[in-house]
């Protein structure tokens, strides 16, 4: 039974893999300031992105309440709580319709998808606690944690383990991190059948804004590139591995 549960999460892993990589999407971001870091740690990351959606949310929304934990002079911005109230409050900024402007909407409606996305991101994990008899406190699973708490220091606290994350989870936390709250100027997304999508946003719809375009394009035609060199290599491995089972 152990074995066919893990065949089938195995699959549907596989499954998300494939669906990934048989599409191609292409972002160029406007931003104010670049620290060209990597991902951090995935307690940090997370942190971060709470931090950033709740100062977003409270800028376009100044009728949002946070939690008290997320405003305390110790904040607590990367847990399951604090994801599920910036959802909460992004989706009902959303539905109250006051006349934002586009670029605004669509950072709300990040925060609402993305939020959610997390919040479930936690909920795996604590699936997985379950069946693994994971004994770990609550705070430390969901996050719940102060940036010192995460660092260990400050108050004796010994530095929580990492996060347990599934590789797709950490692909989906790594791809909201990156984006944060940036504003996309203009985005392609490629399928592998052919199809082309190619959004622009309103005020970058002009030739004002032409060297952007170009520095997209440029981008767009590195990444085909490299898209289909890897396309060819997977390829060329399944074709190999076929080989030998038929031989």
């Amino acid at each position: 039974m152990a074995v066919a549960k893990d065949g089938a999460s195995l699959s549907r892993r596989l499954g998300r893999i494939v669906e990934d990589i048989t599409t191609l999407e292409v972002n160029t971001i406007i931003c104010d300031g670049m620290t060209g870091e990597q991902m951090t740690d995935p307690r940090h990351a997370l942190f971060d992105l709470g931090s950033e959606y709740l100062d977003a949310l409270m800028r376009l929304d100044p009728g949002f309440e946070p939690p008290p934990e997320m405003v305390a002079p110790a904040p607590i911005c990367g847990g399951r709580a604090a994801f599920r109230a910036l959802h909460k409050g992004a989706r009902e900024a959303l539905r109250r319709g006051d006349d934002r402007v586009h670029g605004d909407r669509a950072i709300l409606t990040r925060v609402k998808v993305k939020s959610g996305q997390l919040v479930a991101l936690f909920d795996r994990l604590r699936q997985r606690a379950r069946e693994e008899g994971d004994a770990a406190a609550p705070a430390i699973r969901d996050n719940e944690l102060t940036r010192n708490q995460i660092n260990g220091s400050g108050d004796s606290t010994r530095k929580p383990p990492p996060l347990p994350l599934a590789a797709d989870d950490r692909v989906l936390l790594r791809k909201t991190w990156e984006l944060s709250t940036e504003l996309i100027a203009l985005q392609s997304v490629i399928t592998l059948d052919g199809d082309v999508v190619s959004r622009v946003s309103r005020d970058f719809a002009d030739d004002d804004h032409k060297v952007i375009h170009r520095i997209h394009g440029e981008g767009l035609t590195i990444a085909m590139a490299n898209w289909s060199a890897l396309m060819q290599a997977i390829a060329a491995m399944i074709g190999s591995v076929l080989g030998k089972k038929r031989g």
